[in-house]
């Protein structure tokens, strides 16, 4: 399964639309002036309705530095409901120096799947774990126009089940990584970047070509089969 999430309107406001194997699914919306404001994302039909709220961490997460002493620091807290049922919930986790990741739980999954963000060259890649091994990897062009962000997530098969949380923690992803509101500035941003961790060795370069030969970020690699 491919889902695309492409950023439609940055600064004052901030909206998304989800495509599933290139067929709009859902849009999406940030928080117009805060990243402590709830993100919704919902479908064509009005019938699915997801809503995230930010839940504050005990005082204790935010000392400073915490993590290097040893002690896990647990921030960015958002409880998730669908059509008005708990329904997920996404943390991220400090633990070391260099040493952090996103956790994901929810109903459609059994266990906890932790994401690993890392930036190499003209692309970001958050690989998606499940008990140990590799399921989905999220992928983000550097280079953008107005601000406005663009996401593929290269979802295994047999976890399609895992699509819309998915899609709806790469918002809240956007949320607090690479969002920009009330910017003054337009057009095109290219940026090269190289980020350090200690989780480096999650990220598979080989993982999308295996197991997508025939897609990158781009779109087919191929006009006909062969």
């Amino acid at each position: 399964m491919i889902i695309e999430i492409e950023q439609t309107a940055s600064n004052i406001t901030q909206r998304f639309e989800v495509f599933c194997n290139g067929d709009l699914s859902f849009t999406g919306a940030l928080g117009n002036a805060s990243k402590f404001q709830s993100i919704r994302m919902r479908n064509n039909h009005n019938d699915v309705v997801i809503l995230g709220k930010h839940v504050f961490s005990n005082w204790s997460n935010y000392i400073p530095f915490k993590h290097l002493l040893g002690w896990e620091s647990i921030t960015r807290i958002m409880r998730c409901r669908k059509n008005e049922q708990d329904w997920g919930r996404f943390i991220f986790s400090r633990h070391a120096l260099l040493k952090s990741f996103y956790v994901i739980t929810g109903s459609d999954c059994v266990g906890a799947l932790h994401a690993y963000p890392i930036t190499r060259g003209s692309f970001e890649y958050i690989s998606i774990y499940l008990d140990g091994e590799q399921v989905a990897l999220v992928e983000r062009y550097l280079t953008v126009v107005n601000h406005k962000n663009r996401y593929k997530i290269y979802l295994l098969d047999d976890y399609a089940r895992l699509g819309d949380l998915l899609s709806f923690f790469v918002l809240y992803y956007d949320n607090w990584n690479n969002s920009h509101r009330f910017h003054m500035s337009s057009g095109t941003t290219t940026i090269k970047a190289w980020t350090f961790s200690r989780y480096e060795m999650k990220y598979e370069q080989t993982w999308r070509e295996e197991h997508f030969p025939d897609e990158n970020f781009f779109g087919k690699t191929k006009l006909f089969k062969e």
